[in-house]
């Protein structure tokens, strides 16, 4: 596994240190970080008390990550509404859906398919002026507000030297899945500029990328 949301939760090993079977691999821990986005979304917003998260229901790793960001959020004193999706067509009725909800804020769960329609997804958010952060830096790099997620270059990397190790005889089940210990933060200040926002220093100090 390059990089794979969760081993454990969705039950692809048994065991992180000792997988066993033919499986190893990375864990991006990119639905595990609800928490530190939701701390972001407080920091960024004033006065934020309602977050919309976005996610697709047929991903088991997304599954998780929503569980994650309602639990994120309740710790923060944020109510939580979710909008699910089974496949793209469905952003045509569950963004608006969103949208009805008038968060004050939304965050986009990790997901490929989600990933896939960045530019459809930012273009509403931004449409309707709504403040989300996101999963993968490519939805900022798309004109998205702020996301934090996995380095994954660093992840795959690391997933090349397994790739050595196993060419070489080692058997996967004896090397343990490793999780991603960097992540990256990137904030793009002209989205937060469209929005009125003023980005506090103190993100900006922590951002990897400053997009302007």
């Amino acid at each position: 596994m390059g990089s794979i949301g969760t081993a454990l939760d969705t039950g692809v090993v048994p065991n992180l240190a000792h997988p066993g079977g033919n499986i190893t691999g990375f864990s991006s821990q990119n639905i595990d970080i609800a928490g530190k986005q939701i701390g972001l979304l407080k920091d960024l917003i004033p006065g934020v008390a309602r977050v919309a998260v976005l996610s697709n229901a047929t991903n088991p790793g997304a599954v998780v990550g929503v569980r994650h960001a309602e639990a994120a959020a309740k710790t923060a004193g944020l109510t939580v509404d979710t909008v699910q999706i089974h496949d793209a067509g469905d952003l045509a009725i569950e963004l608006p859906a969103l949208g009805s909800l008038h968060p004050d804020a939304a965050l986009v769960v990790a997901d490929t398919l989600l990933l896939a329609q960045r530019q459809r997804i930012v273009e509403f958010m931004m449409t309707n002026r709504l403040p989300a952060i996101y999963a993968y830096r490519e939805f900022a790099e798309a004109g998205g507000l702020i996301s934090y997620s996995t380095d994954f270059d660093d992840l795959f990397r690391q997933a090349a030297a397994y790739v050595d190790k196993i060419l070489k005889g080692a058997n996967p089940g004896d090397l343990p899945v490793q999780q991603a210990s960097k992540f990256k933060l990137v904030v793009n200040l002209k989205t937060a500029e469209a929005l009125g926002l003023t980005v506090p220093p103190l993100i900006l100090a922590q951002a990897d990328e400053v997009i302007e």
